[in-house]
């Protein structure tokens, strides 16, 4: 036997114990063999830092990016209704639609071009017109070329019908003051000319009425609303022709 030989029990760590203290009450069941004590203090043990903030950071960047995809998609599928509802010739609800994208996106041009259409067969002139001089001046909203024509073709609507406004003053009066024959005329040859003037068409089918020309009228109110299937004008015009006739 050789002397003074260590003593091999004393030199390894009991393998019944604790793997952090040694102590023999560790608690059975787990794979790492942990006293009590021990395995609360692990469990309290704080995250470093950076390792916190990382997972903080990821996870505010995915909730934002999540919060985003929502109104975007929204977005996406109000301009698409829009659309829909213009090639439709609904367009009371396509200014809905894009309405709804500018109060979220103000800056978006093709909602902003296509409002602009909509606002002109809603009668609201001097609300398209407002666009359009706003388009004018930042022509950068107009990223498309088929945009830039739909803007165009308004100028020309828009132009066409501003220029008239001169005889469908002196056609107004004409109504007010129940001289029905002359502003019967004025308001027969402005539409002739320019059937997208709408305050015309609607001046010619109040004349009309008056005239007790009801079919004609009824005439003059469908041919406003095969431009437009919406327009309320139009829609009470004719709403107004068929109680007189009944």
């Amino acid at each position: 036997m050789i002397e003074n030989a260590p003593n091999e029990q004393e030199e390894q760590e009991c393998p019944d114990a604790c793997f952090q203290c040694n102590s023999p009450d560790y608690e059975p069941g787990y794979t790492v063999r942990l006293c009590k004590t021990c395995r609360k203090r692990f469990s309290r043990y704080p995250l470093k830092k950076n390792i916190l903030l990382g997972t903080i950071g990821l996870g505010t960047l995915f909730a934002v990016s999540l919060y985003s995809f929502q109104y975007h998609f929204k977005a996406a599928i109000s301009y698409e209704k829009g659309i829909t509802y213009a090639d439709n010739r609904d367009f009371v609800s396509a200014e809905n639609e894009f309405q709804s994208i500018l109060k979220r996106y103000p800056q978006n041009g093709a909602s902003k071009v296509h409002l602009l259409t909509a606002y002109f067969y809603n009668n609201k002139l001097e609300a398209a017109d407002s666009i359009r001089n706003e388009l004018e001046k930042n022509p950068s909203l107009r990223y498309k070329e088929d945009l830039t024509e739909e803007v165009a073709t308004f100028k020309d609507l828009w132009d066409k019908t501003h220029a008239q406004n001169p005889d469908l003053a002196t056609a107004g009066e004409c109504l007010e003051r129940n001289r029905l024959p002359e502003a019967d005329s004025i308001l027969r040859k402005l539409v002739h000319a320019n059937p997208t003037n709408w305050t015309a068409s609607l001046l010619l089918s109040k004349c009309l009425r008056q005239e007790q020309k009801y079919t004609e009228a009824l005439s003059i109110c469908d041919r406003m609303l095969s431009y437009n299937h919406q327009l309320p004008a139009a829609l009470a015009e004719k709403a107004t022709l068929l109680k007189t006739v009944k």
